[in-house]
């Protein structure tokens, strides 16, 4: 419960409320919508909250797999953040 209210909170602050075209994009205009979303994230107060928020639901999917833009974030940008971060995770357990 306390995970959903928390969510709650910081997406009301997220600058992408309303512009699904933008951030899941398809078709012709897909590249440009790209860009456009990728810039409003770059301005939005809770890029990093919706970063985390992509990565987790994610988790090891593959990049053909992931869909939108999240955190300023490509589906093939998350999953190279994903794998980084595993790497450091899997590093720091072995030492």
């Amino acid at each position: 419960m306390t995970l959903i209210i928390n969510r709650a909170a910081w997406v009301d602050r997220a600058l992408c409320r309303g512009s699904g075209h933008l951030f899941f994009p398809e078709g012709q205009h897909a590249r440009h919508r790209t860009e456009v979303a990728v810039r409003i994230c770059a301005a939005c107060p809770v890029t990093a909250q919706c970063l985390q928020l992509a990565l987790d639901a994610e988790g090891n999917a593959a990049a053909g797999a992931r869909y939108g833009v999240y955190g300023g974030l490509t589906p093939a940008q998350r999953r190279k953040v994903y794998d980084r971060r595993r790497q450091r995770s899997t590093e720091q357990a072995a030492s």
